[in-house]
């Protein structure tokens, strides 16, 4: 297909479109063209930010949530997902503090509070973990994605049972 007859914002659909379909590869195709056109909305970079991430290609999915971040400061999903990216490559502080900063803006947002809690316990910051476990559990409807979630690791934490954060950690919010 000769990508070069679509303008940028028929790339982004179709981008999205395959992405949903996943395939990731023609996303990234598609992603990638965008990015070099004059006319690039902040939206594609968030999309390539995102099929960076999936692919695991940290430090690009990293330069692009910067990015997006330096143009719309105030965007959540963005900002959870850098932190994400810090998580998973290995940086758990800058994780931390990135969630950090999005809960002093929305105290109860539920991935925030979960995988700060994940990182925290990791770092052995237990008295903190279980603080935003809580907050979750208050806060959160008992069907949301977390809430369950948080609620095994506090039992566990209750029981003196070693948590294993990493298995709860497993949903990717890439996708």
């Amino acid at each position: 297909m000769d990508l070069a007859k679509f303008d940028t914002e028929e790339l982004v659909a179709l981008a999205k479109f395959d992405l949903d379909h996943d395939k990731i590869d023609s996303a990234l195709e598609k992603v990638k063209i965008i990015l070099t056109a004059d006319d690039c909305p902040l939206e594609a970079k968030g999309l390539a930010a995102r099929l960076y991430a999936q692919l695991k290609l940290f430090d690009k999915a990293k330069a692009l949530y910067v990015q997006y971040l330096e143009i719309s400061p105030e965007s959540i999903t963005e900002l959870f997902q850098l932190g994400m990216v810090n998580l998973e490559s290995g940086n758990s502080d800058e994780a931390i503090a990135i969630w950090s900063q999005l809960l002093e803006q929305n105290a109860t947002h539920p991935p925030s509070l979960y995988y700060s809690a994940i990182a925290l316990l990791e770092a052995e910051q237990v008295d903190e973990a279980s603080r935003h476990l809580n907050v979750l559990l208050q806060s959160a409807p008992a069907d949301n994605l977390y809430f369950g979630k948080a609620k095994e690791i506090l039992d566990n934490m209750n029981q003196g049972k070693k948590s294993t954060p990493q298995n709860n950690a497993s949903t990717s919010l890439y996708q």
